[in-house]
């Protein structure tokens, strides 16, 4: 458990029995680091309360306990922001709220190998994994420069107007640019295009 509030780690404990977490950590800088982790092992990470970049901690945590299972707590949020967070390769999130009623369950399901997310982000998850698994193998990863700009603004919520304004360009050459776009990466629709670059940016965190 990776809790830097004592208080807190506390309260998690008294959740959990005590005997469930066998070793915590005070210091949100440095993941827990064990000579042997067993597969079934859950890190619990209160994410709220870290300094470092998500993605950047999970990464040292995955070469320091790679066998280990992610269940992490914090804030309520988004069903996309949970879903991006799958990308970044954690198990499961248990909102504040529900922490005292459910993290138990949660603990045992992670460890038996199951997510702990509702199911409709676990399929949009799924599907996003499948849809970006076939541009790789199809090669059709590579946009141009002008299109990973209008990717970019897309991101930022903007209209085909806005973003033809904010490149200098007519609407209907910004609606040509989407068009392309959606064609590379297999998606019909802005969300579902939204939703593939941010998985396309967590899996080169992994990566760097």
């Amino acid at each position: 458990m990776v809790e830097p509030h004592l208080l807190a780690a506390c309260f998690l404990k008294s959740i959990l029995k005590s005997s469930v977490a066998r070793e915590f950590s005070l210091d949100g800088e440095t993941p827990l680091a064990r000579k042997k982790t067993n597969k079934s092992a859950v890190v619990l990470i209160d994410c709220e309360t870290i300094r470092s970049p998500l993605s950047k901690y999970l990464r040292i945590l995955r070469g320091k306990v790679p066998n280990a299972k992610v269940l992490l707590i914090g804030r309520s949020l988004p069903g996309d922001e949970i879903c991006r967070l799958l990308f970044l390769g954690i198990h499961g999130y248990v909102a504040y709220e529900e922490v005292s009623e459910r993290l138990q369950s949660a603990i045992v399901a992670v460890r038996a190998g199951s997510f702990w997310v509702p199911r409709e982000i676990l399929e949009n998850f799924v599907r996003y994994s499948a849809k970006l698994n076939q541009s790789r193998a199809a090669g059709q990863l590579g946009l141009t420069k002008r299109e990973e700009m209008v990717v970019e603004l897309l991101q930022r919520e903007m209209s085909n107007k806005e973003i033809a304004s904010a490149l200098g360009i007519s609407e209907r050459t910004a609606k040509f640019h989407l068009s392309n776009i959606f064609a590379k990466r297999g998606v019909h629709d802005r969300h579902s295009m939204v939703m593939i670059a941010k998985s396309e940016q967590s899996s080169k965190a992994h990566v760097h």
